[in-house]
């Protein structure tokens, strides 16, 4: 409540504060992708990194992730780096949350919430190795590789065409999910 407060003081009357309640993906397969090449400032090209698991191990920077360069007109792709992957994070229950997890959805009506729901929302994100047959596989199909650069588009297009960060998780079923985007701040002189 005070960082509220003090929040509002600063930002004057424009201060208001709202609360997002968001799904927790259990993803396969996390990242980051750029949609303008940061190194070059191209946008031309799409800069896509990814990790097993969710997105931690790639944003807090715990792994060298995969690395695409994927057109940004026709969704081809111009490399792929498949990096050695020793550590993802996923998620992971305790065995207390578990056992609770099931009393409470027994107590619920199958309208409010599902088993896969109330057994996440206990659930708490760990580092932890991957295995040795996955780290050195890339971690995305093409499938999710084509949803990704689709994704980029309208995701830049809404934008106006702006050169966009954007998190995104692949679930256990391969569809991609948007978590989040905001505008690239690295370009500097780059920008096309």
């Amino acid at each position: 409540a005070e960082r509220v407060r003090a929040y509002r003081e600063l930002a004057g009357s424009a201060g208001t504060c709202c609360v997002v309640v968001q799904l927790l993906v259990n993803s396969r397969a996390a990242g980051v992708m750029f949609t303008a090449n940061p190194l070059t400032g191209s946008c031309d090209e799409f800069v896509i990194t990814a990790n097993w698991g969710i997105g931690e191990s790639v944003v807090a920077d715990m792994t060298t992730p995969d690395t695409l360069i994927v057109g940004a007109a026709r969704g081809d792709i111009i490399s792929t780096t498949i990096a050695s992957k020793k550590v993802m994070v996923a998620l992971v229950q305790d065995e207390e949350s578990a056992g609770s997890a099931k009393a409470t959805k027994s107590t619920r009506s199958k309208t409010e919430i599902n088993e896969q729901a109330a057994i996440f929302r206990l659930a708490r994100a760990q580092a932890m190795p991957v295995l040795p047959s996955m780290q050195d596989t890339l971690c995305l199909t093409n499938d999710a590789i084509q949803q990704l650069w689709r994704l980029g588009k309208k995701v830049h297009k809404y934008y106006g065409e702006k050169p966009q960060d954007i998190e995104w998780a692949v679930d256990q079923g391969g569809k991609v999910m948007l978590l989040q985007a905001r505008p690239v701040t690295t370009l500097g002189n780059h920008s096309d």
